[in-house]
């Protein structure tokens, strides 16, 4: 899975104002994700294009004013060995960053992780987007990058949430907008 995106402003250069959410609050925030993740699995169905395309849909639910954000890679028919390798390791990736996240942990620690999984296979983070804080507003602090130097960044607290949202290529970093 890769999740939805934010553009990239360095975290140095923007005040760091992180909301704190109460445990009611979360529950709306759980309740609005299970929502968006309902929907991806409606959707799975309905993914028609051509064989052996990947596409990433992405879905944001708002449910009584706080926001749910979530993404899922879709292989049509047959995908190259290649592809399926990337989007494996992209996977990978997340799930290194989320067994990271808990109070006391620096965000340099969960960027630190992606990193290096991504560059020990091979593969290159995308330095342009970020994961991001979430709650009634969408994109809030913290910036959550990809890549980074362990024991740097915010410490995490209870009560925040963010997405971690990588976004690996194979071969260089950069990205082509069109």
């Amino acid at each position: 899975m890769v999740y939805n995106t934010v553009n990239f402003v360095p975290h140095n250069l923007r005040p760091m104002t992180v909301s704190i959410k109460t445990p009611e609050e979360i529950e709306k925030m759980r309740i609005a994700g299970r929502m968006a993740a309902e929907v991806l699995e409606l959707i799975e169905e309905h993914v028609v294009l051509k064989n052996g395309d990947i596409i990433n849909i992405d879905v944001t639910v708002i449910y009584e004013g706080y926001h749910g954000d979530t993404s899922k890679m879709y292989f049509v028919g047959t995908p190259a060995a290649h592809a399926e390798r990337l989007v494996k390791v992209t996977q990978e990736c997340l799930y290194k960053g989320i067994e990271l996240v808990h109070p006391g942990t620096r965000l340099g620690d969960i960027c630190y992780a992606i990193q290096q999984h991504a560059q020990k296979n091979y593969y290159s983070v995308v330095n342009e987007y970020c994961g991001h804080g979430i709650g009634t507003v969408f994109h809030e602090e913290p910036q959550v990058l990809h890549y980074g130097r362990p024991d740097t960044g915010m410490e995490l607290c209870e009560g925040m949430t963010f997405t971690i949202e990588p976004m690996i290529n194979a071969g260089k970093p950069h990205i082509i907008e069109i």
